[in-house]
């Protein structure tokens, strides 16, 4: 069964509206102002001047008063997008009733031309005005309106000889602005809603996207990148490292006694470690970086293994001392299900040599030997199983020569 797509509420749809509403008025009252101009210098030869003088500024008070008007609206109509458009349409009334007076200035003894350019706005003022005030019926309502009137008016009471003919025509021309504005205005506000709703879904979309790219990309309990993120990385900073001589060093880091905490503890104080766990390798290396390297890049590769890539500059980043602190950092106790718990770690590093390569060829490249096992306390020389099985995955290391390797791999 089809499911119908959600409806907005009333009330995004009267911001939407109201944001139309207010967002198209400078445009129309500035083109509604340049005709009152008009309009004046032409009747300035007509009419009394102080009548058309006095006209035409009550006419640029509301419109400026309007215009104000929209533009304060426009920056709080979200907390009453209601009552901002009642406002505007009250501006739209005066404005309305403004052009309406423009009747009482007529005389039958005016040139024909004259009184066929006041007739003409009139008429085309309603319908002009659709573009910008139909979204809101009400405010096109109070604009068009007082004109109809002073058409009707004038058909009824200073058309001679034409009375009923010309009313008949104003009543009919009326009806049908009225009807096309009401028929234009759900047009519009069926617009809005879809726009306003493709807007929503694209928004959705882009969340979905996101979310899916987190997941497909980034580790959901430690929030570190995961291993397919990890090689797309890797091959990019080999190539930089590469390209701008500069060296490249790989951390391996495994938890020994994960096991135990699983067992003893719980999975979720397995969770909690390995969160702990990552967040201190983030921390070490990020102040790591400020200090001396180029760039890093952590990931959860396994269970409980993790790999840090790390960027810098030749002679200036020592890998030993890198790893010496995020052995430091991850050996804190820290408390797991009210007992205080010391994670014990194995540290493994390698290096890239000169030879250009992509990071695929690297890990495709078999590892050193290496020394059997050991856990001293302190400085070990030798790769444990967990941190060989790692690094024989993901590891880079430089040209066959055996010369570019140390003769024992440092690993802590």
């Amino acid at each position: 069964m089809s499911r119908r797509a959600p409806v907005l509420r009333p009330i995004a749809t009267q911001t939407a509206v109201t944001a139309e509403l207010l967002q198209g008025a400078p445009r129309t009252l500035v083109a509604s102002h340049l005709v009152a101009l008009l309009t004046y210098a032409i009747l300035l030869e007509h009419v009394a001047f102080e009548q058309i003088t006095l006209w035409i500024l009550g006419f640029s008070v509301i419109n400026f008063a309007r215009l104000f008007l929209a533009w304060h609206e426009l920056q709080h109509f979200d907390e009453h997008p209601l009552h901002s458009a009642r406002r505007y349409a009250l501006g739209a009334l005066a404005g309305g009733s403004c052009w309406g007076s423009l009747m009482l200035f007529h005389d039958p003894n005016m040139p024909v031309a004259v009184q066929l350019m006041m007739i003409t706005t009139l008429v085309c003022l309603p319908p002009a005005s659709l573009p910008s005030n139909a979204v809101h019926p009400p405010t096109f309502l109070a604009f068009a309106l007082p004109i109809f009137v002073s058409l009707v008016s004038w058909g009824v009471f200073l058309a001679p000889g034409n009375n009923l003919a010309f009313t008949v025509v104003a009543i009919i021309y009326a009806g049908l602005i009225l009807a096309s504005g009401l028929r234009y205005a759900l047009v519009l506000r069926d617009n809005l809603v879809r726009n306003a709703e493709n807007r929503r879904l694209l928004r959705n979309v882009k969340e979905i996207n996101s979310r899916l790219l987190r997941f497909a990309y980034q580790d959901p309990l430690t929030k570190l990148s995961n291993r397919r993120r990890f090689d797309e990385y890797a091959d990019r900073l080999l190539q930089q490292a590469q390209n701008n001589g500069l060296e490249l060093s790989l951390v391996l880091i495994d938890i020994d006694n994960f096991k135990e905490v699983n067992d003893t503890l719980g999975h979720e104080a397995g969770d909690r470690l390995l969160r702990i766990v990552a967040k201190r390798i983030t921390t070490v290396s990020r102040h790591t970086e400020l200090l001396t390297l180029e760039r890093f890049e952590a990931a959860r590769i396994g269970g409980d293994e993790f790999v840090v890539l790390y960027l810098g500059t030749p002679g200036e980043m020592h890998a030993d001392a890198i790893a010496q602190r995020v052995l430091e950092a991850i050996q804190q106790p820290l408390e797991l299900c009210g007992k205080t718990f010391a994670p014990r770690v194995s540290i493994g590093v390698a290096w890239i040599g000169a030879r250009p390569m992509t990071w695929r060829h690297c890990c495709a490249r078999p590892m050193p030997p290496c020394i059997a096992p050991s856990r001293p306390a302190g400085i070990a020389s030798s790769i444990t199983p967990a941190t060989r099985a790692c690094t024989s995955s993901m590891a880079a290391r430089g040209p066959e020569s055996p010369q570019h390797w140390p003769a024992h791999p440092t690993v802590w």
